[in-house]
């Protein structure tokens, strides 16, 4: 398959995927109701600004450092390299994830609906995290198709599907409820991209010793940390500083549609990132 075939095939997905999600934003917008819409609005605003820092660039790092490694069949380092940033990610992920918990509970004046869709959007932290981790490592294995087809699509579907039934039991449906439906759509693509990992190395990773290089690797890390942040504060501040401004739950609301609808320009234009980078650090290894 050539490259403009492969990169077709990743716009394709992310197409796909974003209108899997706008199609759920509408369904949670017209079902919640204000209040609780704004409630899952911003607990997952909040969610994307820390599931971008928890890698601390780590994941992105990946697509540069991995490919060179794997056309090398450097395995002590590749090994140490999986461990270092699976670590890095996750303490990192329970670490901010208390610090969000403790703000929006004993700091930020939000109202009980939104405290608890922190707390599922805290509780799916380390499962989401981990997941923004695998995609870019299987990616860098050479299954960005795969990769991409369980981030963009299948997490969207299983969360659809979850808001569906719980919509269709005769209870009320909250904002936390629609959050942790993410959580445990994260769950399930983290241990399938695990998996696909695992079978899409070969066996000589997980027998070899590992080399990690921390400082090094730490260092290289920061310019996509900055970028990460970057991105996840263009995308997503605005939704918390609109509720913490104290408009209208419905102004908060009609504004999370509209980047919904905007959001499919972005994730089109960034949908191939991952392949190119791949190519691009392999070439000139």
């Amino acid at each position: 398959m050539g490259h403009l075939g492969r990169a077709a095939q990743l716009a394709i997905l992310a197409v796909v995927g974003q209108g899997v999600i706008y199609f759920l934003t509408i369904v949670l917008a017209r079902r919640l109701g204000a209040e609780g819409f704004e409630a899952y609005a911003v607990a997952s605003a909040a969610f994307t600004l820390m599931v971008m820092c928890t890698p601390q660039g780590l994941e992105k790092y990946a697509l540069r450092l991995l490919p060179a490694l794997f056309q090398r069949q450097a395995w002590g380092p590749i090994r140490g390299y999986l461990q270092f940033s699976a670590r890095r990610t996750l303490t990192a992920s329970i670490v901010i994830g208390l610090v969000v918990f403790v703000w929006a509970h004993y700091v930020a004046d939000y109202p009980s609906a939104t405290r608890m869709a922190f707390v599922a959007s805290c509780l799916s932290l380390p499962a989401g995290a981990l997941a923004h981790l695998y995609v870019e490592l299987l990616s860098a294995a050479g299954r960005d198709i795969m990769a991409t087809a369980v981030f963009r699509v299948v997490v969207p579907t299983i969360t659809l599907v979850l808001v569906g039934f719980l919509l269709y039991l005769p209870i009320d449906v909250s904002g936390a409820m629609a959050v942790g439906s993410w959580g445990f759509a994260w769950i399930v693509a983290l241990v399938v991209m695990a998996l696909l990992f695992r079978h899409s190395v070969q066996k000589d990773v997980w027998t070899a010793t590992p080399l990690p290089e921390r400082s090094t690797w730490s260092r290289e890390a920061r310019p996509f940390l900055t970028y990460r942040l970057s991105l996840g504060l263009l995308s997503q501040i605005g939704v918390i500083a609109l509720d913490r401004l104290h408009p209208s739950a419905t102004a908060t609301g009609a504004y999370v549609a509209a980047m919904s609808t905007a959001g499919l320009a972005i994730v089109l234009t960034t949908s191939t990132n991952r392949y190119y980078s791949c190519l691009l650090y392999t070439s000139d290894a």
